[in-house]
């Protein structure tokens, strides 16, 4: 601090033997311009004292010191930490948390404008950065090493895609601590990896509802370890770069569909496009055809509207390989007309005619 600190004095203040506290206090008094005090990757200063994290001998003194500092000299300094694990410390009420989500949508598509591999005028196959995008899982340092794979890498796609591999094991034994993993009980580890049928951040509700027993408990724990995402809203989130493997259960699938379904279509006055696709996909990977069906009727209908009509072909596409409903099969042969698709369309509309029931004959 003394190093940007331009004042010989106040340099002279910090470099005295009086506590640090009252070190800071002094200079922060007679600061004109604000200081934001960054504390980058804080888990350094950490230790594992069983399954909690524990401030480093030393560091408790100096944090206190710099929170009452601030806090004493009621000035406009700011102190920011950032930090992957929760940790045990007496003056944690001193600090708002706040929790980070992974990059998704418009904040992703940002973030990887500033890479090289994906750049709109990159050499990089767009399918090999659909991939890179899918492993990095919305972390944005993965992002950044994927591409650089991407980028030097120039044999063909087989090799590119086994060093994405290598970089993304080295990210999970090197920053998502698989020895914390490892040393969790079988409880928690089970929770985690019934958790990876989400692919978005959830409600705390779906989340236990998913879980194990005592599964209220178990996620307290995974946050305070890091090994499980809890947002500004609460929700929840385990990230796909654990080493856990990602279940395909169709009874868990479906009892996650039926829980979104509650919480996000029933419950809620309004749900986002992502939140629906998510709903539709545990739908189909559960066989919950009515569910299935009702989402992607109503989402199918917005893309028609936005011109979105392969997509709503293939909404439906997959919708009906679960269920049978003419409402569905009309509103696929609608768009595939739209996109020339003569054949395919008449076909649906045979199959919207004949599974139509009487009532509903309006086409």
């Amino acid at each position: 601090l003394a190093d940007y600190v331009g004042s010989a004095d106040l340099r002279q203040q910090l470099r005295t033997e009086e506590p640090l506290k009252y070190r800071l206090a002094a200079v922060f008094e007679q600061l004109e311009t604000p200081l934001l005090l960054v504390l980058d990757d804080f888990e350094q200063n950490l230790e594992l004292v069983g399954d909690r994290h524990r401030l480093l001998p030393g560091v408790a003194e100096m944090l206190s010191s710099m929170i009452w500092a601030v806090r004493q000299t009621e000035s406009d300094h700011r102190l920011l930490l950032t930090c992957r694990y929760e940790f045990e410390f007496s003056g944690l009420s001193a600090l708002y948390r706040q929790p980070l989500a992974t990059l998704k949508g418009a904040n992703l598509e940002k973030k990887c404008q500033r890479l090289d591999a994906f750049q709109p005028k990159s050499r990089v196959d767009t399918v090999l950065q659909v991939k890179a995008k899918t492993l990095s899982d919305g972390n944005p340092r993965l992002l950044e090493w994927l591409s650089k794979v991407l980028v030097d890498v120039t044999t063909d796609a087989e090799t590119i895609l086994a060093a994405m591999a290598e970089k993304t094991e080295e990210f999970r034994e090197n920053i998502l601590a698989e020895t914390l993993l490892s040393q969790q009980s079988d409880e928690i580890r089970a929770l985690l990896t019934r958790g990876l049928i989400y692919q978005l951040p959830v409600p705390r509700e779906a989340m236990v509802a998913v879980g194990t027993e005592e599964a209220e408990q178990h996620i307290g724990r995974a946050v305070a370890l890091g090994l499980m995402e809890q947002n500004a809203d609460d929700s929840l989130r385990v990230p796909r770069v654990l080493p856990l493997e990602v279940p395909e259960d169709e009874e868990l699938a479906g009892l996650a569909a039926k829980e979104l379904y509650r919480l996000w279509w029933e419950a809620a006055e309004s749900s986002s496009e992502a939140q629906r696709l998510e709903m539709h996909r545990l739908a189909i990977m559960g066989e919950e055809g009515e569910i299935a069906a009702e989402i992607a009727y109503q989402l199918a209908g917005q893309f028609r509207g936005k011109s979105r009509y392969k997509e709503a072909v293939n909404l439906c596409q997959k919708s009906l390989q679960v269920t049978t409903s003419h409402r569905l099969s009309h509103e696929l042969a609608t768009s595939a007309r739209e996109i020339g698709e003569v054949d395919l369309a008449s076909t649906f509309f045979d199959q919207a005619l004949e599974t139509c029931p009487d009532a509903d004959f309006s086409y």
